[in-house]
């Protein structure tokens, strides 16, 4: 069985495949169930994480105001008050 871990749940999407098929060089003859589940973590392992990214956004090229924006809503959630 596989199992990975990411911090992005939307790579792990349906793919409209209902139907064995042959596509792109491969044999879609084997079935499969995704299940995807949240790690349940404790909101300070969540702040030091934004907080990480808050404060390395320059360097991490987290610029655009709409992932600036995401990370304000989530620091909302939290409680936590981003630095200027």
């Amino acid at each position: 069985m596989k199992r990975f871990e990411t911090y992005q749940p939307a790579t792990i999407r349906d793919n409209g495949i209902t139907s064995p098929k042959v596509f792109n060089g491969l044999c879609l003859i084997r079935r499969y169930v995704v299940r995807v589940e949240e790690i349940d973590e404790g909101d300070d392992i969540l702040i030091d994480r934004l907080l990480y990214l808050w404060k390395n956004r320059v360097e991490l090229g987290i610029t655009h105001s709409s992932n600036l924006a995401a990370m304000r809503r989530d620091a909302v959630v939290l409680g936590v008050e981003l630095p200027f």
